[in-house]
């Protein structure tokens, strides 16, 4: 059923992609309503209503994690992995980081060749 609602999200979108599949679901901890689920190919989606409207998010498509912040509920790092062909030798120990103030809907590059990254409580 979830499928079928982004597939409609992307058509609504204007977003040509073959069917999505969900990798991982998200829900925050600082708003419980949001929650985002995290998709191949980058593409994931984001629902500030438990379901009831959906919203896209475009990211890198090596983002394997979104962490919502405690406090600001329209904080997000996205987590990516790091090309294993541009860094074979630290390949497995380091991630790109993307950071949004606006669930998603704008991203921006923060760091790379980071090892773990939490937001402060």
């Amino acid at each position: 059923m979830l499928q079928n609602v982004f597939e409609k999200e992307l058509e609504r979108n204007k977003i040509q992609a073959q069917k999505v599949k969900i990798n991982k679901i998200v829900r925050s901890r600082a708003e419980n309503q949001h929650m985002y689920f995290i998709g191949d190919e980058g593409l994931s989606f984001f629902t500030p209503n438990c379901g009831l409207s959906f919203q896209v998010i475009q990211h890198d498509p090596l983002v394997k994690d979104i962490k919502p912040n405690l406090s600001h509920n329209e904080s997000l790092i996205l987590v990516a992995e790091m090309d294993c062909h541009k860094y074979p030798v630290i390949c497995k120990y380091s991630n790109w980081v993307y950071m949004s103030l606006d669930n998603g809907r704008t991203l921006q590059k923060f760091n790379e060749m980071v090892l773990e990254i939490e937001w402060a409580k």
